[in-house]
């Protein structure tokens, strides 16, 4: 099978991680679910003393965005004195970090799955967070295959869900989740995960960040 993928990046991209301007975006994705976030969600707009990104209307519960990267890799799409943004090479980290994972080699070495870059910097990136506010993870790449469409891939093991049933044992308490927001196989579509289910997926529709990338998939060739 050979699956053809279109990623479109803007030449503002940069912009979407400057002063944590993708904040405001994850925010609107998460008032958009019905499912894995079935509240109102409100930003903090007063972090001086480090507070949470975000608070639940309903439950006051606390959420704070990352972005599940190495700061290496984003300084490849700074522009600035010592080279022009390099978004074929950052594409090329994804994509890395995306293949990294072996689903045969889990199989036989479960223990496997924390040697990863992507395991590494989610449980760094907890582990620096308080105890008493959830995360949620956002991915502008799409980490792992989700198509909306597909009943076998909708509650599939896959690299995101060894991840979050790991860290749900590893590191977290019962009282906070950890959630994942990346694209999905269709244009401005977004997969919402979580450790509450981690073979559940839930696709929102939102087109806010189309300005500075989008991906799709936009053929599949089943004849190889």
């Amino acid at each position: 099978m050979t699956v053809k993928h279109l990623f479109t990046v803007s030449n503002d991209f940069i912009e979407l991680f400057n002063k944590n301007n993708y904040e405001k975006y994850v925010l609107e994705i998460m008032n958009n679910s019905k499912i894995i976030f079935p509240n109102s969600y409100i930003e903090v707009s007063n972090q001086s003393q480090g507070q949470c990104d975000f608070i639940d209307s309903v439950t006051n519960e606390k959420y704070d965005a990352k972005l599940p990267f190495f700061s290496e890799q984003i300084k490849l799409l700074t522009d600035g004195k010592k080279h022009k943004p390099e978004f074929k090479k950052w594409i090329s980290e994804m994509q890395n970090e995306a293949a990294e994972f072996k689903p045969l080699t889990y199989r036989d070495n479960p223990q496997y799955l924390e040697d990863t870059r992507l395991y590494k910097i989610m449980k760094t990136q907890i582990l620096k967070d308080k105890k008493d506010e959830n995360i949620v993870f956002f991915f502008p790449y799409p980490i792992s295959l989700a198509v909306e469409d597909s009943v076998f891939l909708m509650f599939a093991a896959d690299y995101i869900s060894y991840i979050l049933e790991r860290l749900k044992k590893e590191i977290t308490s019962n009282e906070i989740n950890i959630y994942t927001i990346y694209p999905s196989s269709k244009k401005n579509s977004f997969v919402l995960r979580s450790t509450r289910d981690v073979y559940y997926k839930e696709y929102v529709t939102y087109d806010g960040m189309e300005k500075y990338f989008s991906y799709e998939i936009v053929d599949v060739d089943v004849s190889k």
